[in-house]
């Protein structure tokens, strides 16, 4: 095995994790969601997406990987907030 295919299997192996993380993430969202509903709150929550963002930022070491954190959980967070509707 070359270097590229150890490479590509280690990717392989973070988007099993990675899928595997975000369907138990759309889960929790739909739960959320009705919780939600139930107590007439709304969906979205500035504060809540601001402190995810604050705190996934805080993972990344250069402003670039800061951005790229930022971008995938806005994205995330919109997918969640699409569940919950």
């Amino acid at each position: 095995m070359d270097t590229l295919e150890k490479y590509r299997e280690q990717m392989n192996c973070i988007d099993q994790e990675m899928a595997r993380l975000f369907l138990q993430r759309m889960k929790l969202s739909i739960q959320i969601g009705d919780y939600k509903k139930q107590k007439r709150l709304p969906i979205f929550q500035k504060e809540r997406e601001d402190i995810v963002l604050e705190k996934v930022k805080q993972i990344a070491s250069t402003t670039e990987e800061k951005k790229y954190m930022e971008d995938f959980f806005l994205y995330l967070m919109k997918l969640s907030k699409e569940v919950q509707k």
